[in-house]
């Protein structure tokens, strides 16, 4: 019986990735807001999305080529998790000088996938633990789902200037980083619950979720097929043979598994 769950939020809660909608809006802002008006600061940022969002797409289709087909799933999904790491606390830079009242009010407007408030609230009224995993930042998890209150947070965060105004710096504070931090966050969660992983599921979307799906009790993966090329369906299929997880396309495929 599961009495824990966690789940991964962009792309698995959420429909868009947190950071790219909050960049997208911070970058309007500049161009178009009278409060916020600052172009150069727009320019900057969308320079800085071309550059890195441009190597990280070329490094993410040369790791999933067909010349690292025959290459050990588990140094792939490391080297996936070394791209993501290297290149998000550069995007977060983008973030400088926002205040957390304006962070709040754009997370507010993450779309989430059809039926996440209705599976969320379902699971709690269940009386099962639940619980966020998550690279994206915090506060933008936590507004997005202000709805329910989680019982374990692992999150991001950005660091903010003591001042009258909280606005962040640019820098931030990554507890989330990686696949294996994922895993190490399943172990933690059954440690702060005494549970025992065959206790707890685990839900994400993305090659950095693959750890912490197999670590859990029941591993769950949403499949977009609307995000994933032929290329990278080779790659899940090979990490299914290694690892025990399972393939879901909607997330409301989760109450199959947890018995609601």
């Amino acid at each position: 019986m599961i009495k824990g769950i966690l789940f991964d939020f962009d792309g698995t809660l959420s429909s868009e990735n947190s950071i790219t909608f909050i960049m997208k809006w911070q970058i309007r802002r500049n161009f178009e807001s009278e409060n916020n008006f600052n172009p150069f600061y727009g320019i900057l940022n969308l320079n800085r999305i071309f550059f890195y969002g441009f190597r990280y797409t070329r490094h993410l289709r040369n790791l999933f080529s067909k010349k690292n087909y025959e290459k050990p799933i588990d140094e792939i999904i490391t080297e996936y998790g070394k791209y993501i790491s290297k290149y998000y606390p550069y995007i977060l830079r983008s973030f400088k000088n926002i205040s957390k009242e304006n962070l709040a009010k754009i997370s507010k407007m993450i779309p989430l996938r059809p039926g996440v408030k209705e599976l969320l609230l379902k699971i709690k009224e269940k009386g099962i633990k639940i619980g966020i995993c998550s690279m994206s930042l915090e506060i933008a998890a936590l507004t997005a789902l202000d709805f329910i209150k989680f019982d374990y947070i692992a999150c991001n965060n950005l660091i903010y200037e003591r001042k009258h105004t909280a606005k962040s710096t640019g820098d931030s504070m990554l507890v989330v980083r990686n696949a294996e931090d994922k895993k190490k966050v399943i172990l933690d969660f059954s440690k702060v619950f005494n549970f025992s992983l065959a206790d707890i599921a685990f839900v994400g979307d993305d090659f950095h979720d693959i750890l912490a799906a197999d670590a859990a009790g029941i591993g769950l993966i949403l499949y977009d097929l609307t995000k994933i090329d032929k290329n990278v369906g080779f790659f899940y299929k090979k990490a299914m043979d290694q690892y025990n997880f399972k393939i879901i396309y909607n997330i409301l495929d989760v109450k199959k598994y947890i018995n609601l």
